[in-house]
């Protein structure tokens, strides 16, 4: 039996990896002091973990993708504010911090609403089936 709370978790899995082979592939450093070091490690070619690229970023990308799939699945303007809430704290926290960029912030975003959106489009599909017209059983109107 499928349920959106099966495909919730798995989206959000998948979106993950997505975003560490978004980092490993953009290779955009975060705003920090280290800034140089770390360009110079990349041009160089040493290994350098995900953790240090900022390009999306994680954070974004994962509350807005459980911003966009709660409020597609549960259609509650109560739930859909409280996760604007929690959202807005968490990516302005991550500016605030230095952690991120603007930039970085705002693909991390696009990233997490246009995967859970596929996630959901998915996920309505599988567990609505596929609908078929009711054969005719001739009774009386």
């Amino acid at each position: 039996m499928h349920t959106y709370l099966k495909f919730f978790i798995s989206g959000f899995l998948l979106n993950n990896i997505l975003n560490i082979v978004l980092k490993l592939f953009i290779k955009e450093p975060r705003p920090s002091k280290d800034q140089k070091a770390i360009e110079i490690g990349v041009t160089n070619g040493v290994r350098i973990g995900y953790d240090k690229f900022g390009m999306p970023s994680g954070h974004a990308q994962n509350c807005v993708y459980c911003l966009a799939f709660i409020t597609l699945v549960l259609n509650s303007p109560i739930i859909t504010t409280g996760y604007i809430i929690l959202t807005m704290i968490s990516i302005s926290q991550r500016y605030i911090n230095n952690n991120h960029s603007i930039l970085q912030l705002i693909i991390g975003s696009i990233i997490g609403l246009g995967f859970s959106y596929v996630i959901y489009l998915f996920a309505k599909k599988q567990i609505t089936g596929v609908i078929k017209m009711k054969k005719d059983d001739n009774a009386p109107l």
